[in-house]
């Protein structure tokens, strides 16, 4: 397995078989504004990882759960990509490093190809990280596994 650490703080673990995007890959793909801060793929499996995190101030970590924050995330992707065929499958929740992660599953198209994804949204101290899973809709059985097992072996410092 393979790592890349979050905020100095989440470990997070990857089978061999992914490969890390460069600088300029990552510049592209903004998420609501903020490109990720670290993005991994395997071409073979049609898988794209992305994960970043957001200090919070002290009043919003108070205040924000990780519930919320999906629901608000969730909502908002619907509307930015309904026009993709967008479609909630479900809510989830993951434990990442032993931490509960709640989030959500949908599918949506990409150039007549169906596509999936888990969204997760974790929140740690004043720190939301969130974590994206993007694979094709047809080889789900394939790749929520390998998704699960990077969360599964992830870890804190």
């Amino acid at each position: 397995m393979k790592t890349s650490v979050l905020n100095d703080s989440l470990i997070f673990a990857y089978p061999d078989d992914f490969e890390e995007m460069s600088k300029e890959e990552i510049s592209s793909m903004a998420h609501y504004g903020e490109a990720p801060q670290f993005v991994i793929r395997n071409a073979q499996r049609h898988m794209i990882v992305s994960a970043g995190y957001k200090v919070i101030n002290g009043f919003s970590a108070m205040m924000l759960n990780t519930a919320d924050m999906a629901k608000k995330t969730q909502s908002e992707i619907s509307k930015v990509m309904k026009d993709s065929g967008y479609e909630l499958i479900c809510n989830v929740k993951e434990n990442i490093a032993d931490k509960t992660a709640e989030g959500f599953r949908y599918r949506y198209q990409v150039q007549d190809v169906d596509m999936s994804s888990e969204s997760l949204i974790l929140k740690e101290g004043k720190v939301l990280y969130y974590i994206q899973c993007y694979y094709r809709t047809a080889m789900s059985e394939d790749s929520l596994p390998v998704f699960e097992v990077m969360l599964k072996n992830s870890s804190w410092k």
